[in-house]
């Protein structure tokens, strides 16, 4: 069922006020019911960000089946016991640049051993100099493709202009 934007504030402050308060087990699992059967990552996301009983595994399917590389990234990022290997490859799949470069940026900081060269590729499969630029912030990219891919798109708009 698609929800309006209306329809999915509407639950997402119901999700604040009960995590606001001292919510009993059977509020909190009424509540989480209600937002598993709408099977929407965004409201997921929330319900398990916000809720310590949150069934997270349950949530995450939800994230993972909606393929939505915005939310997967989120629930790795904010959600605390995410399978983050799961979520990533998500995102890494999308071969969405922000998000893969947030991925990169940020999961390192949550995960120490993390391979941000998957990640990196996707930039660098791009071959655009403005993605390589704002990927040099990441630490261990790999400064020297990311310079080729810079000074390259620098030279071919030199040539153009002397045409």
């Amino acid at each position: 069922m698609k929800l309006t934007r209306k329809e999915i504030d509407k639950i997402i402050d119901e999700i604040y006020k009960l995590s606001s308060c001292n919510p009993t087990a059977e509020e909190v699992f009424s509540l989480e019911n209600k937002v598993l059967e709408l099977d929407n990552a965004e409201l997921s996301f929330f319900f398990a960000k916000l809720i310590p009983l949150a069934n997270i595994k349950k949530h995450q399917e939800v994230v993972l089946k909606s393929k939505e590389p915005a939310w997967c990234y989120r629930f790795a990022t904010y959600v605390q016991g995410a399978d983050i290997i799961a979520l990533t490859n998500v995102v890494l799949e999308s071969k969405d640049p922000l998000y893969n470069l947030l991925c990169a940026r940020d999961i390192p900081q949550i995960m120490p051993e993390f391979d941000i060269v998957p990640f990196e590729d996707v930039i660098l499969e791009l071959e655009d100099s403005k993605w390589s630029i704002q990927f040099l912030i990441v630490k261990g990219a790999r400064v020297e493709l990311h310079n080729n891919i810079i000074n390259a798109k620098g030279k071919q708009k030199r040539k153009s202009i002397f045409r």
